[in-house]
């Protein structure tokens, strides 16, 4: 086993897809545990993982978003959430439709 493997084990998470560090650059980790999610990698470079995701299980909002503050207690470099949330942050935002829950 790998280091970078015994490491994703020891995190906890299910799956995993890596990019691979290539000379001067550094190589970068998506991991995710595929009890919760769906994701399918559609594309891959040395700068990016291009993936599908879907079917997220469990968690309403409020807990996900609950789980993320959580979990950047844990970290300390720079660190990144990317997805299409569809939250209103603020509801003097919101414009048509049904009411922001807040």
């Amino acid at each position: 086993m790998q280091g970078a493997d015994k490491i994703i084990e020891k995190l906890g998470f299910e799956d995993n897809y890596r990019v691979e560090a290539e000379g001067r650059s550094r190589g970068f980790w998506l991991l995710w545990n595929k009890s919760r999610i769906d994701i399918i990698v559609i594309q891959y470079s040395r700068h990016l993982i291009h993936t599908l995701v879907g079917n997220i299980k469990g968690s309403p909002k409020k807990e996900c978003f609950a789980e993320i503050r959580d979990m950047s207690t844990f970290i300390s470099l720079p660190w990144m959430v990317v997805g299409d949330f569809n939250e209103v942050l603020i509801v003097d935002e919101k414009v048509r439709g049904v009411p922001a829950d807040t």
